[in-house]
């Protein structure tokens, strides 16, 4: 029997592996070139290439702007530069790395917003790879997204385990074809995108792995969340809120599907966001070293820390005076002030009923996100009719509970940034619409593709159906009459 489900086993895993490795080549063609999206919208008149183009161009100018100085001058103890002077474009600094053009020192100033892991590592590969500038480039564009496409495409086998494949075609369509924000955050190579969802997919391996083994590390899951969390912060704070809780969700599907004890649930909770918490921690650490280095003043980098944080988060206009003294115009400043001002309440509300680019891409043109919040709080109420079935089976039920208490969970993950960071919020409209992915619109959409084909088989009575929809049996066969649904 052990040698036979040994089989089972590994049969399984390779069967995984395939699944998961077709879904990030399906995924990376998109998020590489936009393919899918592009050819979408060129059979609708809409011009997506040049978008996709030049989205978010000017932060990796930022990157770019760094190598260009780590090269052409020196290591600035890690710390990013941007390239800032009259006539000098993104596109111009783009055309600078190519070629190899020479900028005067004069012409940069440092980027200090975050650590730069990222940049350190760009910085290595543009030391030892033999290849030209262009193609360099195109390297750390197509690493990643290739890890963006891996990450996303372990969540979407994994939901699909858990439900249907259904659902998994669902949302491959939704995040390769009509979501440009993801497709268009996937590969930048300022906000390496992939390491926003890598803490819940450590989660998810968790978890799955203690379903299987009934074995739970606590050690484990602590220092894995932690190391994934300092990764990030390395990368940049930006969204970091809805990032840790994002980590969570995971755990209250399981909660629900494994039936835990109350008490076995919130220690699991509490060790991983504390594993989270204390990366974070951790994170500002790294910072407050590297910047104490970089000026020889732990005084000046604690200042400069607080500069960072305080004109994003509510409670201290005072360090407007500290960024006007920096050097930036009064206009900018005055944008700042708005930001903090602002009440958190109206800049959720601006996130949930307007929409700068278009959600599904070419095919329906611009929805409120509101919009789908309220079709997704439609097909919550809707699954209460469902769990009140005698016919469905446990498990199904089991499923529909635990994704609408994850989704609604999942909800709180981006409102948590745009209120706690209304600052950021209030001035990237252009940018953090992504967050509801984080991963709302990822539960949600695949809540509401299963309740609805289960609510489909459930209203047809027609068993076909459900043999095709899903590998189990989502009824419960001591309440079927008449060996039907």
């Amino acid at each position: 029997m052990k040698i036979e489900s040994s089989k089972i086993t590994k049969n399984n895993n390779k069967i995984n592996f395939l699944l998961i490795t077709i879904l990030t080549v399906f995924l990376f063609i998109s998020f590489y070139k936009g393919v899918y999206t592009n050819a979408l919208a060129n059979s609708f008149d809409n011009n997506f290439t040049n978008s996709f183009e030049s989205f978010q161009k000017d932060s990796d100018s930022i990157v770019i702007s760094s190598l260009i100085y780590n090269k052409q001058f020196r290591n600035n103890n890690g710390v990013m530069t941007v390239l800032q002077d009259e006539g000098i474009s993104t596109s111009s600094i783009f055309e600078g790395y190519r070629n190899d053009v020479k900028f005067s020192e004069n012409n940069f100033k440092e980027y200090t917003s975050q650590t730069g892991l990222h940049t350190m590592v760009y910085t290595f590969f543009d030391n030892v790879l033999p290849f030209s500038n262009s193609l360099k480039l195109d390297f750390y564009y197509g690493i990643n997204a290739l890890l963006s496409s891996i990450i996303l495409a372990i969540f979407v086998a994994w939901i699909s385990k858990k439900t249907s494949w259904l659902v998994g075609f669902g949302l491959i369509l939704y995040i390769s074809v009509y979501d440009v924000w993801i497709i268009q955050f996937a590969k930048s190579i300022y906000w390496v995108m992939w390491t926003w969802f890598l803490p819940m997919i450590i989660s998810i391996f968790l978890l799955e792995r203690y379903s299987k083994t009934k074995v739970y590390s606590y050690t484990t899951s602590f220092v894995l969340i932690c190391v994934a969390i300092i990764l990030k912060c390395l990368c940049g704070f930006e969204y970091i809120t809805t990032i840790m809780i994002s980590l969570t969700v995971p755990y209250f599907f399981y909660w629900v599907t494994m039936k835990w004890k109350l008490i076995d649930a919130i220690k699991k909770l509490l060790v991983v966001s504390f594993g989270a918490l204390s990366g974070f921690i951790i994170s500002l650490g790294i910072y407050i070293i590297q910047y104490s280095v970089h000026y020889n003043s732990i005084s000046k980098a604690i200042k400069q820390l607080s500069i960072t944080a305080f004109k994003r988060i509510p409670g201290n206009t005072d360090v407007l005076n500290d960024i006007l003294a920096s050097g930036v115009s009064a206009d900018t400043i005055d944008i700042y002030k708005k930001s903090l001002e602002v009440s958190p309440m109206s800049v959720v509300w601006t996130y949930m009923t307007k929409t700068f680019e278009p959600i599904f891409g070419p095919i329906l043109g611009p929805v409120p996100y509101g919009h789908f919040i309220w079709f997704i709080l439609i097909v919550s109420v809707l699954s209460i009719g469902l769990l009140c079935s005698r016919i469905l089976s446990k498990k199904v039920k089991l499923n529909i509970i635990g994704l609408v208490i994850a989704t609604f969970v999942a909800f709180i993950a981006p409102i948590s940034w745009y209120a706690l960071a209304k600052g950021h919020s209030y001035i990237h409209t252009h940018i953090n619409f992504i967050l509801w992915d984080l991963p709302f619109l990822l539960f949600g959409i695949s809540m509401s593709i299963y309740v609805l084909s289960i609510f489909l088989v459930y209203i047809t009575r027609w068993d076909k159906l459900s043999t095709i929809l899903f590998k189990y049996n989502i009824t419960n066969d001591s309440k079927r009459k008449g060996g039907s649904l």
